[in-house]
């Protein structure tokens, strides 16, 4: 009986060690360096509806970043989604997007997620 709990306790000791470590290896996700800001729906427009807002470069270097821009009817549903991409975002600063669509007027609301974005290499 003694050489089972010594056993089980071994088993229990090691798998715990195993997990640990399968735990602790795993990598963490990047921070996203580009954030969204001011975005807002503008449906005036009779041949267009437009996501316009800017992003924002949190970062100390340059960076490129592309934002995908999503409508929604009331309850939820997609419209309509598109992309923009940003070649440039000096570190520190915003610079406006617009994302264009047909018009749509079942459109209610809008998300504006940054979908990619990256250091700008040096030209140095």
């Amino acid at each position: 009986m003694r050489r089972l709990i010594i056993c089980l306790t071994l088993l229990l000791v090691s798998f715990t060690t195993l997990s640990c470590n399968l735990i602790s290896t795993q990598p963490s996700a990047p921070q996203t360096k580009i954030r969204i800001a001011n975005a807002k729906l503008n449906d005036g427009i009779e041949t267009m509806v437009v996501i316009v807002g800017e992003a924002w470069n949190d970062d100390t270097e340059p960076m490129s970043a592309t934002i995908t821009g999503t409508l929604y009817d009331a309850n939820g549903k997609v419209l309509a989604s598109g992309d923009q991409t940003l070649p440039v975002i000096p570190p520190g600063k915003g610079v406006p997007f617009n994302i264009a669509f047909p018009p749509n007027p079942k459109a209610a609301k809008q998300t504006v997620v940054v979908k990619s974005f990256e250091k700008v290499p040096s030209t140095q």
